[in-house]
């Protein structure tokens, strides 16, 4: 017997998403869903952390990777344009670091 429990939601009248609006959409309740439901380990090196008097600060955001043969960029920001702005960046640094286009 499947297990798996759905949830649906409706949208309101003459919202029509786009697919990548979708996608962002399905990423982040997958997100939720992860945060509340995943393990409990990190809750024990978070308060050794706060014990050493780190402040701590979670946020749900956007990890990007590029890979090319052995070249590898990653980025992560809040956004995904703010994510892909910054690969790009990344790649260009590499590419400026080698002299290739």
């Amino acid at each position: 017997m499947d297990t798996t429990r759905v949830i649906e939601v409706p949208l309101p009248e003459g919202m029509a998403p786009a697919p990548e609006e979708l996608e962002s959409l399905g990423t982040l309740l997958r997100a939720v869903v992860e945060l509340h439901g995943g393990g409990r380990a990190w809750e024990k090196v978070a308060r050794r952390l706060e014990e050493e008097g780190w402040t701590l600060h979670t946020r749900v955001g956007w990890i990007v990777e590029a890979r090319r043969g052995r070249d590898f960029e990653q980025a992560a920001a809040l956004s995904r344009d703010e994510a892909f702005h910054e690969l790009q960046s990344l790649v260009q640094l590499d590419a400026d670091s080698r002299g290739v286009l």
